[in-house]
């Protein structure tokens, strides 16, 4: 099996909110387009004031909003919501905006909850950094109570959320991270662990600490060689003119790195030449797409990123939906 993936997080230097507002309503067309083509699914991802070596950068601040216009507009495509720093919200609250996701389109929104790993975040939402850890086991037992029928009883009131997602016992839930306490958190809570990585030492960890009996773990991680992927006819060409938008959001995301932690797409390119030769970002042609996906059992196609100008990025998605897409169903 091949899965395909689109991945929007609007990264945009600069934040112009007229540009901005073009990218938002462009993902929902090219979602749209997509998912009759065959997409199997689209990546969101939560984080809030990013800035780049140049000010401010932006990033996916609300993927929730985001994913009730993808789903509203699709009929099959599943849509993870990546990387929700469940320490920053009313758990409560996220239980009832996805449970809404799943009566919108049942059964097609994924939920990966993290603890959270940007210091400024949580200042930013007036949280505590240093107990993440624990803010996140109790707003994860909050947010699996809420979604039962008898709810959870917080300072004395019991929320319970309704009406009550489709999907039973709830939307499909997992742990995200990219360091070994993380697949040990995921573990210890008996749940689904998505690490950011293929990595052996996150595998062993999530398995040994694995405890219960009442189901089996799951443990998801993304291919070992896992690769960014713009496409077009020219990739010289490409690389010249859209190169630096690559490497702009590669930099952003690396400057959040600290040691321990292990992500497939941690780039340490410093210039467009060595973020090319690196090949964790890639401009592919079809035919090269095609390979790449039936080698890897999957492509995952991220148009918007770094900012990369609109039309380039539409031009891009048009050959995967035309050419990519219809050779893997073939």
């Amino acid at each position: 099996m091949i899965t395909t993936t689109l991945r929007f997080n609007f990264a945009l230097p600069g934040q112009d909110p007229a540009e901005n507002a073009r990218r938002h309503r462009s993902s929902v067309v090219m979602a749209e387009e997509a998912d009759r083509a065959g997409l199997s699914a689209i990546s969101l991802e939560e984080h809030h004031g990013v800035m780049d070596e140049n000010g401010p950068m932006g990033w996916c601040a609300s993927p929730i909003a985001v994913a009730a216009a993808l789903l509203a507009r699709t009929e099959r495509v599943t849509v993870a919501l990546w990387g929700i720093a469940l320490p920053l919200h009313d758990p409560v609250r996220i239980a009832e905006d996805v449970a809404t996701l799943d009566l919108l389109a049942p059964g097609r929104v994924v939920l990966i909850v993290n603890v959270g790993y940007r210091a400024e975040e949580f200042a930013a939402h007036g949280q505590d950094y240093a107990a993440r850890e624990q803010l996140f086991d109790d707003k994860l037992t909050v947010l699996r109570a809420a979604w039962t029928d008898g709810g959870i009883a917080v300072d004395g009131t019991t929320h319970a959320v309704t009406p009550r997602p489709v999907t039973r016992p709830h939307p499909m839930l997992m742990i995200g991270g990219a360091t070994v306490e993380d697949a040990r958190r995921a573990a210890r809570h008996a749940l689904p662990f998505r690490p950011s990585a293929h990595h052996t030492q996150l595998r062993d960890a999530y398995l040994h600490t694995w405890s219960t009996d009442d189901h089996e773990p799951l443990y998801l991680a993304p291919p070992a060689r896992t690769s960014i992927v713009q496409v077009a006819e020219d990739p010289d060409e490409w690389w010249s003119t859209v190169g630096h938008h690559l490497l702009a959001e590669a930099r952003t995301y690396a400057g959040w790195m600290t040691p321990g932690e292990h992500s497939a797409v941690h780039s340490r390119a410093a210039t467009v030449s060595e973020l090319r030769r690196e090949g964790i970002y890639r401009v592919l042609t079809p035919t090269q797409c095609v390979e790449q996906a039936r080698r890897d059992h999957g492509l995952l196609v991220h148009p918007l990123c770094g900012g990369t100008p609109l039309d380039r990025a539409e031009t891009s998605v048009g050959l995967f939906i035309d050419q990519v897409l219809p050779a893997l169903q073939a």
